[in-house]
């Protein structure tokens, strides 16, 4: 469907379908950008876990990593 035919475009007429695709890829660069931050932090805190034999502090990370690497609205939702 173009954009043109959508009922934003009356409201919008300098939202033309490549500027909208634009936005939607700066969007989902700066998600995966946040995602692989969100990664790398779990991935550092597990090992450093792991070394000082923290178990009970890496099953409470194992618990909250799915929520915390899912998390769309920019918060993790994981035990810290």
């Amino acid at each position: 469907m173009s954009l043109t035919s959508s009922p934003i475009s009356s409201e919008r007429a300098d939202l033309t379908d490549s500027r909208l695709a634009a936005l939607c890829a700066e969007t989902v660069q700066r998600a995966f950008l946040e995602y692989e931050e969100r990664f790398r932090a779990i991935t550092l805190r597990a090992r450093e876990r792991f070394l000082a034999r923290d178990w009970q502090g890496s099953y409470a990370d194992a618990g909250g990593t799915a929520a915390s690497l899912c998390a769309t609205d920019g918060e993790a939702h994981g035990a810290d």
